[in-house]
């Protein structure tokens, strides 16, 4: 998935490890890489429709949902990770 904020675009994906990869076009450079699942890897994404959100789905049922409250300040985007388990116990 690429992202453009501002005049940076950025490739978007998801590995084996449950993270969640930022580069900047056109060289790739890391912008940053964040952990959005604890034992599987990403499987799916989607950007919402005013593109303020990305979702990640995970292998091992965690959702989450990353922004940026100040996107027209900051291309970095913020995470917040909710697990969807119906079988665990808390």
């Amino acid at each position: 998935m690429n992202l453009d904020f501002k005049k940076n675009v950025l490739k978007v994906y998801g590995n084996e490890f449950g993270e969640v990869i930022f580069r900047e076009l056109p060289d790739l450079k890391e912008r940053k890489k964040a952990a959005v699942s604890v034992s599987g890897p990403v499987l799916s994404m989607m950007q919402s429709k005013d593109r303020r959100f990305l979702l990640f789905g995970c292998s091992d049922g965690e959702l989450t949902v990353m922004t940026d409250p100040n996107i027209s300040k900051s291309p970095g985007l913020q995470h917040n990770t909710a697990m969807s388990n119906p079988t665990s116990e808390k």
